[in-house]
């Protein structure tokens, strides 16, 4: 029988993993699978790091109608917040999205209707996704993938990194994010942004940078270990975003969350030293550029984040003053609407609402993804808000799916961009999307749009995964198309609650009498099995007054 309360960390684990190996002690019988004895596996071998097949079985939802705030029903598909897309560069039918309360989720028959999805990271110690980026190798089954663990709005595990050198397949022990300056231990709980300097000669040798709730971190051996950056501006401040400027040249923009007051820092060093860019007088601020080029754009909150500021540009990697493009709200888009009768996308939510991107297919680097908390939107004209109607900021999606434009839910948190031959694709997050011509290299295929995320969180029966199945209003051309079609694409599996793995071989053992000993063996496969437990849809309503968080 399992201990009915927990008396401390065992030996060997990291602090934030405790509540891991807590949950193992407590409920020893939800991580194994059933029928374990018919294996033919000794008794106390755990899953594997990461499943080679399905796992558990779909509860919702399955197209469920869902009641919004204001009042509204909407038939559509919400699966929680998006945290990173990553799309394989060389494969247009393979991509993986870090999900804030599922995890890393990975499919490789994306154009499908609808395509599968399979998590990556149950085994790892969390579920919370925080940040995740790929490393030197981007591709294929050797396809590298940094994941920071601990999302930056939501309670939970978090603050360590894991590594995979086979695209998901089997993961590294988690590293905590932890460093001592001048006495202080600053132990990071929150993943804010993972970015890798490709450019080093080997996978080994690549610089991994990481913000979190407590500085920033970095590796020089590809994530194989981290140290903490010592610097004021980042010590124990929240590190938001990262951007590679030019050989060994970064920009950080960080935050002092007591005072609402950011800055933006710059290395040139490749991160082992900073010292303060040009100043813009915000708070929580997002930074994007193509990596390595000079030209970034700036997403500013307000100090405090109660307001946007503005949209910044710099040539010059942040060394000289930033040019504000008047993305205000004293400006305002092309069309307008009772939503957005602005280019004030942040609106009062600037600490949550924040996502900016750079198509890296226009040379000129003045084409821009935004996206704040009811609305995203395209610009073609380097963030300027005058000009022509067409290079102006055009809608592109609303949070109820109004105004004639298709719907993803508010709350944008991130975004992504594959140009493979004829085919192009934006992502936009919470609820990733996709824009035509996705599907340019399919003649006569409708173009598709991954407007929800591919997972829910919640304590839902082991068993096996099965897609849902595709819902017909989801699927249908829309005949009054914005600037870009974008259509919903349906979600695929409800996500259940992480089966954490010690870091270590330490061997896990109850405190009450009879308890078997769990020892950590990643090496052995599992052969799944299936539950008989009966399907449930569970239906979600979002927080009354905070209608721009994603469910």
């Amino acid at each position: 029988m399992a201990p009915a309360d927990w008396r401390g960390p065992l030996p060997g684990i990291h602090a934030p993993l405790d509540e891991a190996a807590r949950q193992r002690l407590l409920y020893p019988d939800h991580f194994r699978p059933e029928g374990f004895a018919a294996t033919g596996l000794p008794e106390g071998i755990p899953l594997p790091l990461a499943l080679a097949a399905t796992t558990w079985t779909n509860l919702g939802p399955t197209g469920s109608t869902k009641i919004q705030n204001s009042g509204l029903t909407l038939a559509k598909q919400n699966s929680g917040r998006v945290r990173a897309i990553l799309p394989d560069p060389a494969d247009a039918n393979t991509v993986y999205v870090l999900t804030a309360g599922g995890g890393l989720w990975k499919t490789s028959n994306f154009q499908d209707t609808p395509p599968t999805w399979r998590s990556l990271t149950d085994q790892v110690g969390s579920t919370r996704g925080g940040s995740a980026a790929f490393g030197k190798s981007k591709s294929g089954a050797g396809a590298v993938l940094h994941v920071g663990l601990g999302d930056p709005f939501d309670m939970g595990v978090g603050g360590f990194m894991v590594r995979s050198l086979d695209a998901g397949q089997t993961w590294s022990t988690p590293i905590q994010l932890s460093g001592t300056i001048t006495a202080i231990t600053y132990t990071a709980t929150q993943v804010l942004d993972v970015k890798v300097d490709d450019t080093a000669a080997t996978e080994a040798t690549t610089t991994v940078l990481v913000g979190t709730d407590k500085g920033l971190f970095r590796s020089t051996d590809g994530g194989a270990s981290f140290a903490i950056v010592d610097n004021a501006s980042f010590n124990g401040k929240r590190v938001w975003s990262l951007a590679r400027v030019g050989p060994l040249t970064w920009l950080a923009a960080a935050e002092d969350t007591s005072s609402g007051t950011g800055v933006i820092m710059r290395s040139t060093t490749g991160g082992a030293t900073w010292f303060a860019a040009s100043p813009i007088a915000g708070g929580r601020m997002t930074l994007s550029n193509v990596p390595g080029e000079a030209t970034v754009y700036c997403f500013a909150a307000a100090a405090g984040d109660a307001a946007q500021l503005d949209l910044y540009k710099s040539t010059t990697g942040g060394t000289t003053a930033w040019t504000a493009t008047n993305t205000t709200s004293g400006s305002a888009p092309a069309t307008t609407n009772t939503d957005q009768n602005n280019n004030n996308y942040m609106h009062a939510n600037g600490y949550y609402d924040q996502m900016l991107l750079v198509d890296p297919q226009d040379g000129t680097r003045n084409t821009l993804y935004i996206g704040g908390d009811l609305s995203s939107a395209k610009n073609t004209n380097g963030g300027a808000t005058g000009g022509t109607a067409a290079t102006k900021w055009n809608l592109q999606t609303n949070w109820f799916g109004k105004f004639s434009l298709p719907y993803a839910h508010g709350g944008f948190q991130c975004a992504a961009k594959l140009d493979l031959g004829a085919t192009h694709r934006v992502f936009l997050g919470p609820m990733a999307a996709s824009s035509t011509p996705m599907m340019a290299a399919r003649p006569g295929t409708t173009p598709r749009t991954l407007a929800s995320s591919p997972t829910w969180c919640g304590p839902w029966p082991r068993g096996p995964s099965l897609p849902v199945p595709p819902i017909a209003s989801s699927w249908a051309p829309r005949t009054t198309p914005p600037s870009s079609a974008w259509v919903q694409r349906p979600c695929s599996t409800r996500r259940a609650p992480a089966r954490p793995l010690a870091p270590s071989a330490t061997t896990m053992v109850s405190a009450s009498a009879g308890a078997r000993p769990r020892t950590p063996t990643p090496s052995v496969p599992w052969a799944t099995t299936t539950s008989t437990a009966a399907p449930r849809t569970r239906l979600t309503t979002p927080r009354n007054g905070q209608r721009s968080r994603a469910a």
